[in-house]
């Protein structure tokens, strides 16, 4: 049939037929269809055609959904088969009692007509039902018969099954359709109409499999399922992957592993299979600090470690060994060293005797996760014990105990697979070298999945005893993605924004992965989603068996609608019990802290709004106070139960001209600020002592990596790096010097501070690796040097400043410089 001729009878009769709601106004564009809209490009199409003009307000309602009897008449009077004088002229009592509950009505002659010609069958009640909404399956046989789709002769599993194929051919099921039994709207039939008939370049579709697995999950078959053999696994990511364009689909070869064990140049000698005891140091083991992090008795991996004696430091391709108590000692010993290889370290772990390093490889398409385990006993004779490479992207890692649970994400990019395949085609492969070759990280069996998660990637968390190098190491497997990772002792939480609903147009959310963590193995416990994304591993918090997460929804610069704040509690099978939404509408968080039975919330966009949040009852989290003052917090530090350090920017209000001009109310960040607030009275949070560093320019590494600080809150010692921006006193002067100034800079090293509640912050001194005539040599716009700080430890009595160029000890009380050593490039 015409084509063209079906278009403009049927879109035309769908605005303008009598005893529809349905009207007709002039107007040049549809006020409720703008650009972004998911079926812009379908609607205008339609309209510059002159086929569609939309109601008398000027809009199009896209969103209104059609019933089965208007649905019909459309379709009937779009024909080429029939014209309108056919039903207007043809006597009614000829085309009715077709179904028990189509008499004298209007749709009477085209509910008859259609079932006369085969168009539709009645439900099994014997009823046709013409006031339901029709769904996409009963709207797909209609069309696909009245438009002459071509269409298979193969007997379908089910009635839909060759209609949906049909519209799939043509590349006309929107990703909108979430189901068979969705109910379509004007938009989708306008995408639909504008995909057959124009056949639009580069454009997304969805097809019969897929909706098969989301209709599975919309019917309520989402429980954790497992894959009951490699063919099923493989027709699922083939299914969920055919996301694809009308250029084509992305095909991706195949790719092998390759993994071949490296050679260290400090590796030798007979490998330990547990232990030993750790060589007793000649003098007494001194106190000192560990890395920064978010909960106490879970490790996390980091550029430099300390055993209380000897400084770890990655630098390059190698880790640099330094003896470094007693400070007057100081000296670099061997260094574990991958230079002539792909691999890449990124942190490590150091403890009882092990050293383990994380990193990264490529092998030729293929990236790879890997991990390698020394013993560091004798540091005269380093030994690696272990070798371990996973197919993948790391993600992150936490050590509790001798455990070190690492996070590999693989995505699976194939759309389709060769004839010839094999479970390693298909499967995430690892080399361990206990075992000396590469084999899958599980079986296909073994791997969970939600129908209703579509995804091609490979979440794998493995539990890898550090402790005895013949140690079986425990995986599990989940269809889904990482992002960011919290963990107790007991638990950990892996959050992986969901793209799928964010590239359907639905709300942003964040799906939550809940593994337990035991020596004995890693057990993955299900998943859940709340709405909106998170910041980073402090949104996430784990309290008593209760999960609480923190989250933004929208963009901080959009008004309709503006973005707001969340809090959720989930309980241990990850069901939520409370909430609260809606928090600082227009701001987005800058940081989140959980404290016991209080969470402290930052939100920011001209001001530092601090919330306090009592969470005790999982199911009714209240605000029970808030303060707002200049600039925000990027990360905060619980002092004690009261009291809480907030590490951020400064920042003053953007004048009247320059809100005027950008069209936006904002303020310009200025130097660093460092702030106590007291939470003693929760009604009414204080600032309770501040200190701002620098101007405009000014960074720390602490306001993104937490790791970075040093905090000690019972020596009343707290120590940070920082890159300091200063603009001279004449600009200060200035009453025309605008807000957003940067400084030069003029200072990189570590700021040391005595802190109390009594005191605030006193400064002790600043300790920088740099001398005058290079700090000189580097001032201006940009900054970045070998010699920058980026951690400070503590070992007995000496301060230690570590870069990639040198470890420096300084007295803890005078900060009067020992010693140092020149790390060896």
């Amino acid at each position: 049939m015409n084509s063209k001729k079906f278009l403009s009878a049927f879109m035309l009769t769908m605005f303008l037929f009598s005893t529809s709601s349905f009207a007709m106004g002039e107007v040049e564009e549809f006020s409720d269809v703008d650009y972004g809209h998911d079926n812009y490009n379908a609607i205008a199409y339609l309209k510059e055609s002159g086929v569609v003009e939309g109601y008398s307000d000027g809009t199009f309602k896209p969103d209104i959904r059609i019933n089965r009897a208007e649905f019909l008449k459309i379709v009937m009077e779009g024909s080429d088969s029939y014209s309108t004088e056919d039903f207007t002229s043809v006597e009614l009592s000829e085309f009715q009692n077709c179904f028990p509950d189509v008499k004298k009505d209007w749709f009477s002659v085209y509910v008859c007509s259609a079932k006369k010609e085969g168009l539709i069958e009645g439900y099994p009640d014997g009823k046709f039902h013409p006031e339901r909404n029709i769904n996409f399956a009963e709207a797909s046989k209609i069309i696909a018969n009245t438009l002459e789709l071509e269409m298979s002769d193969d007997e379908p599993e089910i009635w839909f099954e060759n209609y949906v194929r049909a519209l799939e051919t043509q590349h006309a099921v929107p990703k909108s359709i979430p189901a068979f039994n969705y109910e379509i709207t004007r938009g989708d039939m306008s995408e639909i109409v504008w995909r057959v008939q124009d056949e639009p370049y580069s454009i997304s579709y969805t097809g019969y499999d897929k909706l098969e697995y989301k209709s599975a999950a919309a019917y309520g078959d989402s429980e954790l399922q497992y894959f009951g053999n490699c063919a099923e696994l493989k027709d699922f990511l083939e299914v969920v992957s055919e996301d694809s364009y009308y250029y084509g689909d992305y095909y991706n070869d195949e790719m092998m592993l390759e993994a071949i064990p490296m050679s260290l140049d400090s590796a030798a000698g007979d490998v330990p299979e547990s232990a030993p005891e750790d060589a007793a140091s000649d003098s007494a083991s001194p106190d000192y600090s560990e890395t920064n992090v978010q909960v106490q008795g879970v490790d996390e991996a980091d550029i430099v470690k300390t055993d209380g004696e000897y400084i770890y430091v990655l630098k390059g391709d190698t880790v640099r060994v330094v003896k470094a108590y007693p400070a007057t000692e100081m000296e670099e010993l061997d260094a574990v060293t991958f230079s002539g290889e792909s691999f890449s370290p990124a942190d490590m772990y150091v403890d009882d005797g092990r050293l383990v390093v994380i990193g990264y490889s490529y092998e030729g398409y293929s990236s790879m996760t890997e991990v390698y385990i020394f013993d560091v006993n004798d540091k005269e004779n380093i030994k690696v014990m272990r070798e371990l490479s996973f197919e993948g992207d790391y993600s992150s890692s936490r050590k509790v105990d001798e455990m070190v649970y690492l996070v590999v994400n693989k995505n699976e990019y194939h759309y389709s697979f060769p004839e010839e395949w094999d479970e390693d085609d298909i499967m995430p492969l690892v080399y361990d070298s206990a075992v000396g070759e590469p084999e899958p990280v599980t079986g296909c069996g073994d791997i969970l999945y939600y129908p209703a998660l579509e995804s091609t990637q490979y979440l794998i968390v493995a539990g890898i005893p550090i402790d005895d190098a013949k140690a079986e190491i425990t995986e599990q497997v989940v269809l889904g993605s990482s992002g960011d990772i919290y963990a107790s002792r007991d638990h950990m939480y892996v959050a992986e924004k969901d793209y799928w609903s964010w590239w359907d147009g639905d709300d942003e959310e964040t799906v939550i992965h809940k593994f337990d963590l035991d020596k004995s193995g890693v057990e993955y416990l299900g998943n859940s989603e709340v709405p909106g994304t998170i910041l980073n591993q402090f949104s996430m918090d784990e309290h008593n068996g209760y999960f609480r997460i923190a989250t933004t929804i929208g963009d901080l610069w959009s008004e309709d609608p503006p973005s707001t704040n969340n809090l959720y509690i989930l309980d241990a099978n990850l069901g939520q019990v409370g909430s609260i939404e809606g928090i600082a509408p227009g701001e987005k968080i800058y940081s989140v802290r959980f404290m016991g039975k209080k969470a402290y919330m930052v939100t920011f966009k001209k001001v530092d709004p601090f919330f306090v949040i009592d969470v005790e009852n999982p199911k009714s989290p209240k605000i029970l106070g808030k303060l707002k003052i200049p600039g925000y917090s990027d990360y905060l530090h619980p002092f004690d139960e009261n009291h809480i350090i907030g590490f951020g920017k400064e920042a003053i209000d953007a004048s009247e001209d320059e809100t005027s001009a950008r069209d936006l109310d904002f303020a310009w960040y200025q130097g660093m600020k460092v702030a106590m607030f007291d939470v003693s009275d929760v009604a009414n949070p204080k600032e309770l002592h501040k200190v701002v560093i620098g101007d405009r320019g000014t960074d720390s590494e602490l306001l993104h990596n937490h790791k970075a600080l040093m905090f000690d809150a019972e020596k009343g010692l707290m120590a940070f790096p920082v890159t300091l921006a200063e603009i001279s006193q004449s600009v200060k002067d200035d009453p025309d010097s605008p807000d957003n100034s940067y400084g030069d800079y003029t200072f990189q090293g570590a700021y040391v501070y005595d802190v109390s509640i009594e005191d605030g912050f006193q400064l002790k001194d600043r300790v920088t690796h740099y001398d005058e005539t290079e700090i000189e040599d580097k001032s201006g716009y940009y900054w970045y040097g070998e010699k920058d700080i980026s951690r400070i430890l503590y070992i007995g009595d000496y301060l230690y400043t570590i870069s990639q160029a040198k470890v420096q000890a300084n007295d803890l009380d005078d900060l009067d410089f020992v010693d140092k050593v020149d790390l060896k490039d």
